[in-house]
């Protein structure tokens, strides 16, 4: 799904850009049947016990959460394989 993607792409983005490197992870809404993604959340705690809760960046009140999406820390800083991230 795109919007999925998208949000895994701008997820692992900011995972790679700071430092200390932590797990971000949001939430996949629907709407009207147009689905988005939720603005990443941080996680609270650094590596290597980096976990991310999605409800941190919840679905507005007049949509349905459908998903979720999140980084993986320390992971090979080029690209990501395809079937190494969740959304």
């Amino acid at each position: 799904n795109k919007t999925g993607r998208l949000a895994a792409d701008k997820a692992y983005n900011l995972t790679r850009n700071n430092v200390p490197i932590r797990e971000y992870c949001g939430s996949i809404c629907c709407r009207n049947g147009k689905y988005f993604a939720t603005e990443p959340k941080m996680s609270q705690t650094a590596n290597p016990v980096s976990t991310c809760d999605a409800n941190m960046s919840p679905c507005p009140s007049d949509s349905k959460k459908v998903g979720i999406y999140h980084s993986h820390p320390d992971r090979d800083q080029n690209k990501y394989p395809e079937n190494d991230f969740s959304y």
